[in-house]
């Protein structure tokens, strides 16, 4: 299955045989040049170079978005169990995968697995899930954090 495929099956809430998993495909991502080089280089891969409250989001659905991004999880209201039951069959969830402004930066690779497997197994279920952080990268964040995180959502079934 191609990661284009993968993506397709998330829009339309239907699992994939692994969870799609953006590095920063977009402009808007949020994610740190320096990370996108350093991870590009770990995984020797060619080199190139919102925040929304959970009672807004039926909104948004009523509206005819499809996709939610970014998932600020430590936001206020932005459980991921309550998103997931609430809204898991009407949008999808792009980004929640890690919180890059405490944990990712700071935390340890063990933490930052636990959070990047509770999330997966919170969001992935049912579909409906592309794994990314919440919003941006941190330049500093330690190559061990962010491999961790990747490798995590690799063994999970992403990317």
């Amino acid at each position: 299955m191609t990661s284009k495929e993968r993506i397709k099956l998330a829009l339309a809430h239907k699992e994939a045989d692994r969870i799609p998993m953006d590095f920063g495909s977009f402009s808007v991502t949020g994610i740190n040049y320096s990370c996108v080089a350093a991870l590009r280089e770990y995984y020797g891969l060619e080199k190139h170079p919102i925040k929304i409250p959970e009672p807004f989001i039926p909104l948004l659905i009523e509206s005819g978005f499809d996709v939610l991004n970014p998932v600020q999880c430590s936001a206020t209201g932005m459980d991921p169990v309550t998103l997931k039951e609430k809204y898991g069959k009407d949008i999808v969830f792009w980004g929640g995968g890690i919180d890059t402004q405490k944990l990712l930066p700071f935390g340890t690779p063990d933490q930052v697995r636990e959070q990047v497997k509770q999330r997966c197994e919170i969001f992935g279920r049912d579909g409906g899930f592309v794994f990314n952080s919440i919003h941006n990268l941190q330049a500093n964040t330690p190559i061990d954090n962010l491999v961790a995180m990747i490798e995590t959502a690799k063994e999970f079934g992403a990317i």
